[in-house]
């Protein structure tokens, strides 16, 4: 591997651990531990904020959601129920669209200029720091532009998706009882529901 990823601590180029490009069957302990230490991370909560995404980069930008939130905020947070229904029109003011997107949440996770400048993004899944993003990326994600907003979600749903064998299983386990009661046990002793982390692209 060449010497791209950097070590945020140490400020010189990190090699995953025994330079290993094949992880497969392997405990990824080690992987994940080099990966917070070469890569600009965040904890964010989906049940807490928003992802949101400026329209273009630089402070002025950042700052502008920032005020778009607070004025949300002065004025009274909006109650989810008042849309149904009524929906928001996609090209409506981003200032309505954020409101119909909050969901009671009070905070914003802004794409900010340190994200935007890092060479890789890591959301990481740690259980000793309660960091898992297991949502709908409908609810989560807000473009402050309302065609990029479009087009990525759009994308998302058009060519990201389980391949046809898990829908087909999951189809069968949920008409079965007796499996379903089992596979709840499971989650239940799991503390979480199991995240199938495959997904095909289909052009």
């Amino acid at each position: 591997m060449t010497e791209k990823l950097i070590n945020t601590i140490t400020g010189v180029p990190a090699f995953p651990p025994d330079n290993r490009t094949d992880w497969n069957g392997q405990d990824l302990t080690p992987l994940k531990d080099y990966l917070r230490n070469v890569t600009h991370w965040r904890n964010w909560k989906p049940e807490e904020c928003v992802a949101a995404f400026p329209e273009k980069t630089g402070p002025e930008h950042i700052q502008k959601l920032h005020e778009t939130m607070d004025t949300i905020v002065a004025e009274g947070m909006p109650n989810p129920y008042n849309y149904v229904g009524k929906p928001v029109p996609v090209d409506a003011p981003a200032i309505d669209r954020l409101r119909e997107n909050l969901a009671r949440r009070k905070e914003l996770c802004i794409y900010d200029e340190e994200m935007q400048n890092a060479r890789v993004v890591h959301f990481l899944n740690y259980d000793a720091i309660q960091a898992r993003m297991l949502t709908h990326f409908y609810t989560f994600l807000f473009f402050e532009n309302w065609k990029q907003d479009l087009f990525y979600k759009r994308f998302v749903r058009d060519h990201l998706r389980y391949v046809d064998e898990l829908q087909c299983a999951a189809g069968e386990l949920s008409s079965c009882s007796v499996c379903f009661e089992v596979f709840s046990a499971v989650s239940q002793a799991r503390s979480a529901f199991f995240l199938v982390r495959r997904a095909s692209v289909y052009h």
